[in-house]
Order: structure tokens, then sequence, then C-alpha cells
């Protein structure tokens, strides 16, 4: 909590502000008993400050340590982090925390996500290498979430479609097409499972088409 409040202060213009748990609490009647509102504890640092460290952590993200946080079409802001762990009283060079913070879209952000595994065991233990991809994971299924378009203008692919359950016989039904549209969640660059959990979250029906220029190189290679 305090780690993501750290960075809630930069993604905030420097302004620090108190952390809560519960936002709303209702009552059987459908009533609000309690609700959490923004307080504010203090500047930090300059709003310059916070917009040029904002700028860096951008940076990380695009060309750093922080790659595998990516996303197509938002801007992310994020940190790694690698630390040795105490054991016995002294640092382990074989054990270790690794971390990554980051919010997003980095020019207003919405949402910040922390991410860190205790002495991770998948072989690799950078924070840029363990604990960025996960994030990735939870970033993209929240802008992908059903509801969530004001992120990033990338975020869905408006797709037009022809409803042939309409009657045929009225040629608005059939021509204008720009009246019925669907959203579909932006699937670049992810994994085939990860497109698949999404799509099917989203209640679409989808058909996993092989890649073609991948096909023909194989037959390519097979003809030699």
């Amino acid at each position: 909590m305090q780690l993501t409040n750290a960075y809630s202060t930069i993604a905030n213009n420097g302004t620090m502000m108190k952390s809560f748990i519960i936002k709303k609490e209702f009552g059987k009647d459908g009533k609000t008993i309690f609700e959490s509102k923004p307080v504010m504890i203090r500047q930090v640092v300059s709003e310059k400050t916070a917009k040029t460290l904002t700028s860096l952590f951008t940076g990380v993200v695009d060309r750093g340590t922080g790659t595998d946080a990516k996303i197509t079409g938002v801007n992310i802001a994020g940190k790694t982090g690698t630390a040795q762990r105490i054991i016995n009283g002294e640092y382990s060079s074989n054990s270790h925390n690794s971390s990554f913070v980051g919010y997003f879209p980095a020019e207003d952000p919405q949402i910040i996500i922390t991410v860190i595994l205790n002495d991770p065991k998948s072989g690799e233990y950078y924070g840029g290498k363990v604990a960025a991809p996960i994030f990735q994971k939870i970033a993209n299924r929240i802008i992908n979430f059903s509801g969530t378009t004001n992120i990033s203008t990338q975020d869905y692919v408006n797709v037009n479609y022809k409803d042939d359950s309409k009657d045929k016989s009225n040629p608005e039904d059939v021509t204008n097409l720009s009246a019925r549209k669907i959203l579909i969640p932006n699937l670049i660059n992810l994994r085939l499972e990860d497109a698949k959990d999404i799509l099917m979250e989203n209640n679409l029906s989808y058909e996993i088409v092989e890649n073609v220029s991948e096909e023909k190189n194989k037959n390519a290679e097979r003809q030699r």
C-alpha cells in the first residue's frame, strides 16, 4: 500500500491522497451507509517534478527494463524493482523480491497496479521479466473489460456488421451498416490464450486462423 501510494502521488501531479480500502458500503435497503471521500494529505513534490518523473517512467516501459508491460495504444508509466531478500539476517543472492508498479494512461492516470512477487522461482527474478508481464495481463483485462472505453481510443475496434435476422425487404436494414456497430476488444500483441479469455468474457464468438505467412514458409522449407 505504501509503495502504491508513493507512485500514486506522482501520478496525481505530486499530491498525496489518503488511501482507503472500502469505497462504499450499502445497507440491505440499497442505501449508502458509508462512502470514502478523497482526502488530500499534502503536496509532496511540485507538479513539474511529478510530470518529469512520469515522463521518465513512460520511458522505462517504452524502451527500458519495463518493455514487457507495454500495451499497444495505451501510454504506460511504470518502474521495475528487484531486491535481495534478507535470509538469516543477511542479504541473499539467491532470493529476491521482484516488482513492477505502473499507472495509465500516463497523460491522465486513472488506474495504478502494483505487482510484487516474493521469491519467484521461474528461473527469472528481475522485476521487468516476472512482474511486468503480470501487470500487462491485469491491465489488459481492465482495459478490455466491458464498458471501459474511456481509457484509450484504441481500447476497442469498431466493426460494421450486417444483421441477417433483419427483414431484407427493408433496404435500410441491408445498406445502412453504419448505424449498426459492435465493439471488439483490441487483441493486438496478446498471447492466444489471453485473447481467447477476453473474447469469452465479452461473449464474443471467434475462429482461430493459422498464420498464412508461417504456413507458406513451412511449405517452402519442405520443398527444399
